[in-house]
């Protein structure tokens, strides 16, 4: 992770005919969650403080509890925000990467048998699914983005995979 709190990406082996990157959308930075954070604690906390003074005295635990709980919420927002997904379409396969702080993981699949799919869902109400894989297994991918985005990310990696089979038959 670097000082702004992005994972670090791999760098590719061989060359890279496509790099698709997919990251959830984060509107604050490291320093923002705590600035953020901090606001509402004082305020809950001040508030807390002057029921005090009224001879309400149990409100201060349940509102440090609140707190508590809220900083463990942001906790797990902030560390959730912070995934990346590549995917890279080079030589003669396409590889899978879920780069999450302490949990990287990688796949790779022969170029010449991958199967990207969009999976419809099985109600209306559930988003669809980007699945890529071969001989029995998939990788799902994109889930933070919306239906829109995960069939315009299909088309072009359907199109990098067509694309560089073409080259490679040339």
């Amino acid at each position: 992770m670097d000082e702004t709190g992005n994972v670090a990406a791999p760098a590719p082996a061989g060359p890279v005919c496509k790099l698709f990157e997919v990251r959830p959308n984060r509107a604050l930075n490291s320093r923002g969650w705590v600035v953020f954070f901090l606001s509402i604690f004082l305020l809950s906390l001040s508030l807390a403080v002057r029921v005090l003074f009224l001879g309400y005295w149990l409100v201060l635990p349940f509102v440090l509890v609140d707190m508590a709980a809220l900083a463990g919420v942001f906790y797990m927002l902030y560390q959730r925000s912070n995934i990346v997904e590549q995917v890279i379409v080079s030589g003669d396969r396409l590889e899978v990467f879920h780069l999450e702080k302490g949990r990287n993981r990688q796949w790779a699949f022969p170029l010449h048998w991958v199967q990207v799919k969009l999976e419809s869902p099985q109600h209306r109400w559930y988003p669809s699914r980007l699945l890529i894989g071969s001989h029995g297994k998939w990788v799902e991918l994109a889930s933070c983005l919306t239906d829109e985005e995960r069939e315009s990310l299909v088309t072009s990696i359907r199109g990098s995979v067509e694309e560089t089979k073409h080259n490679k038959e040339s």
